[in-house]
């Protein structure tokens, strides 16, 4: 089967390979925020409707405060990182447009390759989700376009995911999350949009392979890359069981990449998966 004729309706096919779990977690989302809803929907009340202006004024302190940081974080960005564009890393440009196409995700993206400080990646988090920094070693090396096809489609997917959902509702969880406090009921959504985004990228490059690879060189860079025994880092998920383990996880947007690869090689091994698999010429 043809990646075009795979990928013709990206909304259908997504909802094809979606993680078991992303629609229950979703449901989880909805109920973590729906006390802070239901409470500013009695305050306007109990205020007759005057509460609104303070809402709308704090809430427009908000925006313009995220706004502000939002412009000056890019403008840093601009001064210390690569952008991605036709003059540089164009075949990194080039793979970003092409999965948008892909998945007719028509938000535009911007892409960094950065190297050294991890803020960056705390920061963007918090900020926008838009931006996709790519780490320099990573790049080391020359990856194969495949391995390159993985991680770009994986980001792109991930949005689109989430854009498969009612864009306000969506938009409130990402806020709240920036209040920390509720993340333990709202994380779980996004780790399972990272699962459904893994299906997508590893069938769009061709084979869980490529997925295999990039991970390796995303936890131990490019050098130790090809030492990763795949079986064990599997096996390590398997491990990854219990309070502890859920703990570990309860506050990342991220699965462990150890979860990944055991929940990806679950999905490369399902029926589904082997039937829109991309046949290599």
């Amino acid at each position: 089967m043809s990646i075009e004729t795979i990928f013709r309706s990206p909304s259908d096919f997504i909802t094809k390979v979606r993680h078991e779990t992303e629609k229950s977690r979703y449901v989880l989302a909805l109920f973590g925020i729906a006390p802070i809803i239901i409470a500013l929907i009695w305050f306007v009340v109990a205020t007759e409707g005057a509460a609104l202006i303070f809402i709308g004024i704090y809430g427009l302190f908000i925006w313009l405060l995220l706004w502000f940081v939002g412009k000056v974080v890019k403008a840093a960005l601009l001064m210390n990182l690569v952008e991605v564009n036709a003059n540089n890393f164009s075949n990194i440009h080039q793979m970003i447009e092409n999965a948008k196409s892909t998945l007719k995700y028509e938000k535009t993206i911007s892409a960094y390759v950065w190297s050294g400080s991890q803020v960056w990646l705390t920061i963007l988090h918090h900020l926008d989700r838009k931006i996709f920094l790519i780490e320099a070693a990573f790049l080391e090396d020359n990856p194969s376009n495949e391995v390159l096809n993985f991680s770009v489609m994986f980001h792109v997917a991930r949005l689109k995911t989430k854009s498969e959902y009612f864009a306000l509702l969506t938009k409130i969880i990402s806020g709240i999350e920036k209040l920390w406090f509720l993340n333990i009921l709202l994380y779980p959504f996004e780790r399972a949009t990272v699962y459904t985004a893994d299906r997508v990228a590893m069938i769009y490059s061709g084979k869980s392979d490529y997925a295999q690879q990039a991970f390796s060189r995303e936890m131990v860079g490019t050098e130790l890359g090809s030492s990763v025994n795949i079986e064990a880092i599997a096996e390590q998920g398997v491990k990854c069981k219990g309070f502890f383990a859920w703990l570990a996880r309860s506050y990342s947007p991220f699965p462990g990449y150890s979860h990944r690869f055991v929940e990806l090689n679950k999905f490369s091994q399902s029926e589904s998966s082997l039937m829109m698999e991309r046949h290599q010429p």
